[in-house]
């Protein structure tokens, strides 16, 4: 973890990493080692110290700490207050370690009063009994929660996968199989520093992972041109999420980029983007592999209420979605994750995450209808499953583009036969002013 976090820091700028050594008191028991971060936090703090008095300005230094190492940057940061009267610039915590520091007081565990800024990545938040090892509640001044901050894609392979990632190591490849969703803080944190694109790992503020997923919190933006860090603009647009204190929802990158929002370069100064706020919990999707960042889409359609719809009396499947942008096409996405029933008129909103394929120019939808051969009443003998669509629309959150489309003469959606769409008519949109 270390040689790879400091390559890839170094890659990105002229910096000095210095890193933390205390695998002689990281080791079992578990109890022991909670107690000796505290010994090694007031150690840290006075190294800190040496360099702030050789010139070194506090602001400028970030502490990175995974697990137990994230509340040993807490501890450093509350000494360096405490003895030195010196706050950090920042603290990233990474999947902070829960045994011994949930629902603790912020003086025992990381907190975002350790330094000016504190960004926090949940990935593994199930209960300690059911096997979670992260914190679940919100302790930094922004809190991202990827897929929900507990099942990570990728994370249910088998042992003799993960053995064969870690090139043959047994020991490794078990320390990932018991730990995967633990460890893919960092993994995500090391891809997000020197990632390709402006947008990569970008979340969105919203109550709830359930909500995020439904797309209630997609559009995060007003009608003003914004500049955010990192060196791309974003138009923002409609509002849905309620505002904080009048504040617009918040839209930032995970990982190494998170304080993009702060500031931003205005004739040649760095000025504040937004003011500062606590416990933001943000969400986000991402893929199963390398380098696990996704684009995400809100997806709304409607089943159409033609008299070939009514007729037909809906449809039981999972719908999915193909996307076509100036700069590729994704696969085929589930809107779904299991078969349900679409009524005619009824409404469906939902995020999906994909391939980034630039501006969107057109969409294919498909059907896909799963039969039992055990349950009788699945099987479809004289007619193929099918849907009536009235229209399509598609939202980029990062790039904020939208395409509203419609099926080509009203025609359905026919298991196994993917259906173009076409840019709508108002004839075609025969039923969307009923709901």
């Amino acid at each position: 973890m270390f040689q790879r976090l400091t390559g890839e820091l170094l890659k990105n700028r002229d910096a000095n990493v210095v890193v933390v050594d205390w695998s002689g008191g990281s080791n079992p028991p578990y109890t022991q080692a909670v107690a000796n971060i505290r010994v090694v936090g007031v150690i840290t703090a006075h190294l800190i110290n040496q360099l702030l008095n050789m010139g070194v300005r506090p602001e400028r230094i970030h502490f990175i700490g995974h697990s137990l190492g994230a509340h040993l940057g807490g501890y450093v940061g509350h000494n360096l207050q405490r003895m030195f009267h010196s706050k950090l610039g920042r603290i990233t915590g990474l999947d902070p370690a829960e045994p011994h520091f949930g629902d603790t007081l912020p003086v025992v565990r990381l907190d975002y009063t350790d330094a000016e800024f504190v960004d926090i990545i949940h990935t593994d938040t199930s209960r300690f009994i059911t096997g979670g090892l992260g914190m679940r509640e919100p302790i930094g001044h922004v809190d991202f929660y990827p897929n929900g901050g507990v099942e990570q894609p990728g994370c249910d392979e088998g042992m003799k996968d993960y053995i064969s990632m870690e090139r043959g190591s047994i020991f490794g490849g078990l320390r990932r199989f018991l730990s995967c969703n633990h460890l893919r803080s960092y993994e995500y944190f090391i891809h997000s520093i020197n990632a390709d694109s402006g947008t990569a790992f970008m979340a969105a503020e919203c109550p709830s992972w359930k909500e995020f997923q439904n797309g209630t919190c997609f559009s995060c933006f007003n009608d003003v041109q914004t500049l955010t860090g990192g060196g791309y603009g974003i138009k923002r647009r409609s509002v849905e999420v309620p505002a904080v204190r009048d504040q617009p929802p918040l839209c930032t990158k995970m990982g190494f980029h998170a304080d993009a929002y702060l500031k931003v370069s205005f004739e040649g100064r760095t000025i504040h983007a937004q003011p500062m706020r606590k416990h933001v919990q943000l969400f986000l999707m991402t893929g199963a592999e390398k380098p696990f960042w996704k684009h995400h889409y809100r997806v709304q359609f409607q089943v159409s209420c033609s008299e070939e719809s009514l007729n037909h009396n809906g449809e039981v499947g999972i719908p999915r979605i193909i996307l076509h942008g100036d700069r590729g096409t994704t696969e085929s996405m589930p809107l779904t994750n299991r078969q349900q029933y679409f009524g005619p008129g009824s409404m469906h909103r939902m995020t999906v995450a994909g391939e980034n394929v630039g501006v969107i120019k057109n969409v294919t939808m498909e059907w896909q209808y799963n039969m039992s051969f055990i349950n009788i009443l699945s099987w479809r003998i004289i007619t193929s499953p099918r849907i009536y669509l009235s229209w399509v629309s598609v939202e980029s959150l990062e790039i904020g583009d939208s395409l509203t489309v419609c099926p080509p003469e009203g025609k359905p959606v026919i298991s196994g036969i993917s259906k173009k769409m076409v840019h709508c008519t108002k004839e075609m949109v025969e039923c969307s002013e009923k709901d």
